[in-house]
């Protein structure tokens, strides 16, 4: 086995989904060692509803906002290496980088438990790959309980307001028999409309508690 590897990298080496290097046996899972060093996540004081960088309890907006889910698990903001792994993910279906951020989003969620994932509906793969591994990770299903109706309106470029009032109509529940706690897997947040959109629809059709799991976070305007 040792031997097929080598001949593997030899012949086909891997390429680092952040700087494009072949990097060979000088990494693994999608990156090079460099830029496995440079991967930035949330590991400094942050909120802890949101999980957004604050050295306060609750950051300003949710001491003033609630939120329809409980809390929100985010690696780090969408720059620079974690944005390099997720737009493979999403644009080329590179899934290589994938259970690099699966297995550091599962030490996040402080051991709690569900009893169903839910994905944020989505065009494109990421979520249910995402969902899939923290569904092996976890030992608990996945349920298909929302659709989105594609011709809603797209929310790039759209205010919270605008964000909330969009999302809110997007989404539709599919499964009337929902479980008590669930986990809502989504890709990105900015203003976490989606996410609060999702929660309301799951939290009206029968769940009693839904978390939220993200990969990253994009920086609102203005946001402190």
């Amino acid at each position: 086995m040792i031997l097929l590897k080598s001949l593997e990298i030899l012949f086909f080496p891997e390429s680092c989904l952040h700087c494009g290097a072949s990097y060979g046996e000088e990494g693994e899972r999608g990156l090079c060692c460099s830029c496995e060093r440079d991967l930035e996540l949330f590991d400094g004081p942050h909120c802890e509803r949101c999980s957004y960088p604050t050295e306060s309890r609750l950051c300003r907006r949710c001491k003033f906002l609630e939120n329809s889910y409980s809390r929100c698990f985010v690696l780090g903001w969408y720059e620079n290496v974690l944005a390099s792994i997720i737009k493979s993910a999403k644009f080329t279906d590179d899934f290589s980088g994938l259970d690099r951020l699966v297995t550091k989003l599962k030490s996040r969620l402080d051991a709690r438990t569900y009893d169903a994932i839910v994905c944020v509906p989505s065009d494109h793969l990421l979520n249910r790959k995402c969902a899939e591994k923290l569904s092996d990770e976890l030992k608990i299903s996945i349920i298909h309980a929302l659709t989105r109706d594609r011709k809603a309106r797209r929310q790039v470029g759209l205010s919270r307001k605008e964000r909330r009032k969009a999302a809110s109509k997007s989404l539709e529940i599919v499964s009337n028999n929902l479980p008590q706690t669930i986990l809502l897997i989504d890709d990105i947040t900015t203003t976490g409309a989606t996410l609060e959109a999702a929660s309301n629809v799951l939290l009206e059709n029968g769940a009693i508690q839904v978390d939220a799991a993200v990969l990253a976070r994009t920086r609102a305007p203005g946001r402190k």
